[in-house]
């Protein structure tokens, strides 16, 4: 994510605001997705320096999925986010639930600079050497240069270590059930490679196993 910012950094403006959509999801009603994204675009634009992230309204408890709690609940209006719940028991996600909670659907966004405010000042030296690494006049990066540099790095991850850490520059929004739900739910998998057996004319998977005992 870093690295993407930093491509785009001589083409835009740091007010510019930049959505990420992950491509391992999918989405029964796509207008209603699509007015979620239009109006996070548009928070962005009301406070340019918070992260938005765009949780979704839980079809039913859940514990293989992650949930953000906002502080309170609110239709069209962003929240201060309260905390992150990872994979609960179904107990707890039904509590999460009644208390507000949203399933995370990892979609988030900002303007490019709320967004590379994240990495700093934690991050300082790698945005340094891979703003080094960058040819300005193309907007490619030394590939050369990119192997050292990653050869160095250490890992982090986006949300334990750079999001959590720092809630109180999120804020999330709600959006309204439409048939969300990740393709790598353990869940969904099944449920679709079922489908594919059943096309092909096989029994759905683990029957023939069952039916031999």
């Amino acid at each position: 994510m870093l690295l993407a910012l930093l491509s785009v950094s001589a083409r835009m403006s740091p007010e510019t605001p930049i959505i990420f959509l992950p491509s391992d999801h999918v989405v029964s009603d796509e207008e209603v997705m699509t007015s979620s994204l239009t109006g996070m675009a548009e928070w962005m634009g009301r406070e340019p320096n918070k992260v938005y992230l765009l949780g979704a309204v839980p079809e039913g408890p859940h514990d293989q999925l992650g949930y953000i709690v906002p502080w309170y609940d609110a239709m069209n209006m962003a929240s201060d986010v309260y905390e992150f719940v990872e994979a609960p028991d179904m107990r707890l996600a039904r509590k999460l639930i009644n208390a507000g909670g949203l399933w995370n659907t990892f979609i988030f966004g900002g303007t490019w600079s709320s967004l590379l405010a994240l990495y700093r000042p934690r991050f300082d030296a790698a945005i340094s050497a891979l703003r080094a690494a960058l040819d300005k006049n193309s907007d490619v990066f030394d590939m050369n240069a990119l192997r050292s540099i990653y050869d160095r790095l250490t890992p982090a991850d986006f949300s334990k270590d750079l999001l959590v850490p720092q809630i109180h520059r999120l804020s999330v929004l709600r959006m309204p059930r439409c048939g969300w739900w990740p393709l790598k739910s353990p869940t969904r998998h099944n449920r679709l490679r079922d489908n594919v057996r059943s096309l092909v004319g096989l029994p759905p998977d683990g029957t023939e196993a069952s039916e031999g005992r």
